[in-house]
């Protein structure tokens, strides 16, 4: 089996450019932390729609409806992990317990962005900080990050 892990990162840019659906880029991100790093998740509108269920589907069992604005999302030893805009974390464990984690960086923002990083065993919050320019308009330039351990 291929050590996808080991492939070389020049090439990470030219795979993640031809990924076309939201689906592509969460498996992309999904096989290692390196590619997970290499490629910032993309953001996209929420579908206007839902397709029927079709005969033979089951029904869906809602386990939380008091999330809003996620930003990123990941899975470690077993367990689900949405990090929202205002830094909750909600995690949803093996036997379907969903449970939140209290808030972290600064309040939300668009001078912000939080992320999700798995480091060996250990799940971080990353916060990206971007600089606001001269007229108040806040650039893609990043100007630092703020780095949390889950305890």
């Amino acid at each position: 089996m291929a050590d996808w892990s080991q492939l070389p990162p020049e090439l990470l840019p030219l795979i993640a450019k031809r990924l076309e659906t939201r689906f592509d880029v969460l498996r992309f991100r999904s096989v290692c932390s390196s590619w997970r790093s290499s490629f910032p998740p993309i953001l996209y509108p929420s579908p206007q729609y839902l397709p029927e269920k079709t005969k033979g589907e089951k029904d869906w069992t809602l386990l939380e409806d008091r999330v809003e604005d996620v930003e990123d999302i990941t899975s470690l030893n077993g367990k689900f992990y949405a990090i929202e805009k205002n830094g909750r974390t909600i995690a949803v464990d093996q036997s379907l317990k969903v449970s939140f984690i209290e808030h972290v960086g600064s309040p939300p923002t668009d001078t912000s962005r939080k992320f999700l990083v798995q480091s060996g065993d250990n799940l971080l919050a990353v916060e990206m900080l971007f600089l606001v320019n001269s007229f108040g308009n806040v650039t893609d330039n990043v100007i630092g990050f703020r780095i949390f351990r889950l305890a």
